[in-house]
């Protein structure tokens, strides 16, 4: 069953930095004016492409203000990852990103030690009960096994459900979780979102249920993503699936780079409103790889044009 506050393309937009490495916040009002005229309906900020771990608190306050006040003024919802190592700091930036207008925050499992093996299921749902009851705004797990080293699965979500989470945004690229959540929350009459937190769940997600699905893929496309979507409303199924198959492809030109967040930085000049660069934790982009990335989207568009042309 569903309990649900985003519907949509929601993209995930990096933080943006000068060349010395400082927050340039100026950066964010046009690049989300832009991705609303392209037809993305809401950010999740501050997570993985984000750039959470590269921020200190103080930071992350900045960062997530201007974010918000953006997004309210470009129509757009947000959901603020505020997950940090140690809890009352997640508490604290989790109660300034409700008072700044978010429409709900996240959290991945605690950091560190849950990776390690020290903590378990149980500890978990005492991480996640104690951080309902420390904030008023919708709660959503933030599912990432690829970079927290920890699944939960569809009945540990669910069973943080029980808890008071409102949803989960899930990272694990599988339908067949999906299902079993769905099925499961059904089972307990229980009301919660379920976000496929990637590219690849574009099509699957709204087709199982999700209504809401984030691309990093839109951060830089919004247009090509938005379309997806927007066919898959028409009830286009098929003409959904060679768009996504685009998206796909679109989306490895930036996973050309080991960060794809960084490669992303620097594919939006020229391209839309820029985010600024990367912090020098993330690798460079050399002038030819950048050239190689832009060939393979050239290439990519011509091949999608003519496929699009044809039927």
């Amino acid at each position: 069953m569903s309990n649900t506050h985003f519907r949509g393309v929601l993209s995930t937009p990096m933080t943006p930095f000068d060349e010395k490495g400082r927050l340039a916040l100026h950066y964010i009002d046009p690049y989300l004016e832009w991705q609303a005229a392209n037809g993305i309906t809401g950010i999740y900020v501050l997570g993985t492409w984000g750039g959470f771990a590269l921020l200190d608190l103080a930071e992350r306050r900045q960062v997530a203000e201007v974010f918000c006040a953006s997004a309210r003024r470009h129509g757009l919802h947000i959901l603020v990852h505020i997950g940090t190592y140690a809890n009352e700091d997640t508490f604290a930036l989790a109660r300034h990103a409700t008072e700044h207008g978010a429409d709900a925050i996240s959290s991945v499992v605690p950091q560190y030690y849950s990776t390690g093996g020290y903590l378990g299921p149980s500890d978990y749902a005492r991480y996640f009960e104690t951080l309902v009851k420390n904030t008023t705004a919708p709660l959503y797990l933030y599912n990432n096994p690829r970079t927290t080293n920890v699944l939960l699965e569809p009945n540990e979500f669910v069973d943080l459900a029980e808890l008071g989470v409102a949803g989960c945004k899930d990272g694990s690229k599988n339908v067949a979780w999906i299902i079993k959540a769905h099925e499961l929350l059904g089972r307990k009459n229980l009301k919660a979102q379920i976000i496929p937190g990637n590219t690849v769940g574009l099509v699957y997600g709204p087709l199982y249920g999700c209504p809401a699905v984030t691309s990093g893929a839109a951060v830089v496309f919004p247009r090509e993503t938005a379309e997806i979507h927007k066919r898959l409303d028409r009830g286009d199924v098929a003409g959904a699936v060679a768009q996504h198959c685009y998206v796909l492809a679109l989306r490895s030109v930036i996973g050309m780079c080991s960060a794809p967040p960084a490669a992303a930085h620097v594919l939006l000049r020229g391209r839309g409103p820029e985010l600024g660069q990367a912090r020098a934790t993330w690798p460079p982009i050399s002038d030819e790889l950048l050239a190689r990335m832009e060939r393979r989207i050239a290439d990519l568009r011509e091949a999608h044009e003519t496929q699009e042309t044809a039927a």
